[in-house]
């Protein structure tokens, strides 16, 4: 089943270094907080109608490690991460393979 990409934010980027958790965006009526999945830490509150623009602007103050695909072209973006080693390219579902580290292999099988 198709679904929404979810932000990846790391709670150490924003407040908490020892903390392994990242945000999300949770809405209570004309509030939007934004909210660690491992702690549980309220990190910001916001008027409901800015939490995805707040959200969006986190992501992009983080690490966005990028690549182009080699089989159609596009740019690949994942944010939350500092370097790309294999991915599944959102636009032509095909697995593209950036490392020739150990174990890499076994993601992309024979």
């Amino acid at each position: 089943m198709p679904h929404e990409p979810v932000p990846i934010i790391p709670h150490s980027d924003f407040g908490d270094p020892d903390c392994c958790g990242c945000l999300f965006g949770v809405t209570k009526g004309d509030l939007g907080e934004i909210v660690c999945n491992e702690c549980l830490v309220v990190v910001r509150t916001v008027p409901a109608s800015d939490l995805q623009r707040t959200l969006d602007e986190m992501e992009l103050a983080g690490d966005v490690a990028s690549a182009v695909c080699p089989h159609c072209g596009a740019t690949h973006l994942a944010p939350g991460f500092s370097m790309l080693m294999a991915f599944v390219f959102d636009n032509c579902g095909k697995a593209v393979k950036l490392s020739d580290a150990p174990g890499i292999e076994q993601i992309f099988g024979e």
